[in-house]
């Protein structure tokens, strides 16, 4: 069953707390964990703080798929 979309607003506050700086999730942990929920990563993005690597990643995907499912799984 395919999740409702997450707003913008949302997607950014998941992003904030995951990517934290001091708290947050660390670069290569967020590499695995995107990869392990099948969310894809733009190589671009990658240079980006972690917090925009995120929020990109899941608005890419929900913009693509049309769920949150992917992201859910990921949190």
């Amino acid at each position: 069953m395919k999740r409702q979309v997450l707003s913008a607003n949302i997607l950014e506050m998941i992003s904030n707390l995951i990517g934290d700086t001091n708290e947050g999730l660390k670069g290569s942990e967020i590499t695995r964990f995107l990869a392990q929920a099948h969310i894809d990563e733009k190589e671009e993005d990658k240079a980006m703080t972690k917090r925009m690597r995120l929020f990109n990643a899941f608005a890419n995907f929900q913009n693509k798929e049309r769920c949150s499912n992917n992201i859910l799984n990921f949190i």
